[in-house]
């Protein structure tokens, strides 16, 4: 299984930009849908079926306190 994953946009560009040059699948939320919430995030995460790169932590509180079933989160 190949890993995708959804930057959330306060991730900075020149990383996804790496990742893209790296050959790893990224989408970047500053180019798909720049201003939505943290639920909307995890809701298109779900949908895209990939794992969530972030500066955010409340993301941490997401995934593990409320138990949402999400891929993954990975926090910078």
């Amino acid at each position: 299984m190949k890993v995708k994953i959804l930057a959330d946009e306060n991730v900075d560009y020149r990383i996804v930009e790496y990742l893209k040059c790296n050959n790893i699948e990224i989408i970047s939320l500053i180019e798909l849908k720049r201003g939505i919430s943290d639920y909307e995030v995890i809701n298109l995460a779900k949908e895209l079926k990939t794992i969530i790169l972030t500066e955010d932590s409340d993301f941490g509180a997401w995934a593990f306190s409320l138990k949402e079933e999400i891929n993954g989160v990975i926090y910078i």
